[in-house]
């Protein structure tokens, strides 16, 4: 029954992995940079193009983060419907679920550190906080 209920776990986030967070198009860590992609122009990067892609990056590992987390909490809440009324399940199955939240506050808040950080490192104070534009010099 373990098996089971893995492997239809497993199912939907392989497929993700396979066809959708592997796409160019989910994990294009280069948006936003000047020239659309400075990374393959003449002129090469510059500071705040570094930083856009920091910020990429993290918003990336965030979105991955609340994937995770709803998965984990779909797991511990099937795993607390087939307890059975065991104790030490129940609690494992709680203590599942607790995890998954308390490691998504854990991700939530670090992003909001980075993101202000680095807004005050680029001088940008605008909302939303993720977006920092980089501006061409002339």
């Amino acid at each position: 029954m373990k098996k089971q209920i893995t492997s239809i776990l497993l199912t939907p986030v392989l497929f993700l992995m396979t066809f959708g967070v592997s796409s160019a198009a989910f994990i294009d860590i280069w948006k936003g940079t000047s020239n659309g992609g400075c990374n393959t122009s003449a002129t090469g990067c510059s500071l705040c193009d570094g930083v856009k892609v920091v910020v990429n990056v993290i918003n990336i590992m965030t979105e991955v983060a609340v994937i995770l987390t709803v998965g984990m909490t779909v797991y511990g809440a099937i795993m607390l419907m087939i307890s059975g009324g065991s104790e030490e399940r129940v609690r494992k199955a709680k203590g599942i679920i607790t995890s998954a939240v308390i490691g998504l506050v854990i991700v939530l808040v670090g992003w909001l550190v980075i993101n202000t950080v680095l807004h005050l490192i680029t001088g940008n104070i605008n909302f939303p906080w993720a977006d920092i534009q980089c501006y061409k010099m002339t």
